[in-house]
């Protein structure tokens, strides 16, 4: 694809009167535009720029890439969609020159995918789901943190598959990673309150009775109390073990989901 085509800021037109200078590279831009979408960007066009009477502004510090991802996304002729690929950059030039609607795109962007039907876009991996959660409390997002926490809470904690392995972790703020342990400890209780309630509705007595191991001439014999005299015993489960363990989990609904 020519640059013309993946950037229609690379040649000025009848309606442009800024040059934004970037890596060396211009992008060809409107001063209404800009200072309609952004009031960073209109305070700084009526200060110091519009006294200079300069048609060029430099951004020494910024790349390139980032900004036409910005702008693509501001621009009424583009307003292209945001994306987990340009997420990042987008996310940071909307924060830092207060394009709040842009936020709220990025916002209800991560949102979608986490709530998406297909769970290989709802669940990310776990580096994925830490940057996101790293990102959306960076930037104050509530909504789009307490969705990454929602999944957080039910990952591996520690250890080499654990969230607290990925390096990004560590640099969430104090407040996120409460909401975590606070979110995951509620989930520990609840489920210990279904364990219990569980254990106590099973008939232990017919549950014992439906333990048999075909092959064993022990288990034929309840005195000799097999199950924990001959270790080379192997039990088989029968229909009747499944039906009873069944009726007593309720069919699972002890258990929270």
């Amino acid at each position: 694809m020519a640059e013309q085509d993946c950037n229609p800021f690379s040649s000025p037109s009848s309606e442009t009167d800024l040059v934004l200078l970037v890596e060396g590279k211009k992008l060809h831009v409107s001063k209404l535009v800009l200072s309609l979408v952004s009031p960073v960007f209109k305070t700084m066009l009526e200060g110091d720029y519009k006294e200079k009477h300069t048609s060029e502004i430099s951004f020494p510090e910024k790349k390139f890439d980032d900004m036409l991802q910005f702008l693509l996304c501001v621009y009424p002729s583009t307003v292209k969609s945001v994306t987990i690929r340009n997420l990042d950059c987008v996310l940071a030039l909307a924060d830092e020159y207060c394009v709040e609607s842009l936020k709220q795109r990025c916002e209800e962007f991560v949102l979608s995918q986490l709530h998406h039907s297909d769970a290989r876009i709802s669940n990310p991996h776990n580096v994925l789901l830490v940057h996101l959660t790293l990102l959306g409390d960076m930037y104050k997002l509530k909504a789009w943190v307490a969705a990454c926490v929602d999944k957080l809470m039910y990952r591996h904690y520690d250890g080499p598959l654990g969230i607290t392995m990925v390096k990004e972790f560590d640099l969430l703020s104090s407040e996120v990673k409460l909401q975590i342990l606070d979110k995951r400890m509620r989930l520990v209780e609840a489920s210990c309150r279904g364990i219990l309630r569980c254990v106590g509705s099973i008939n232990v007595e017919r549950t014992r009775k439906c333990i048999t191991d075909p092959t064993c001439p022990a288990c034929k014999d309840p005195a000799k109390n097999c199950h924990v005299s001959y270790k080379e015993c192997r039990y088989t489960a029968s229909n009747e073990m499944v039906a009873v363990i069944d009726e007593g989990l309720g069919l699972g609904s002890c258990f929270p989901k």
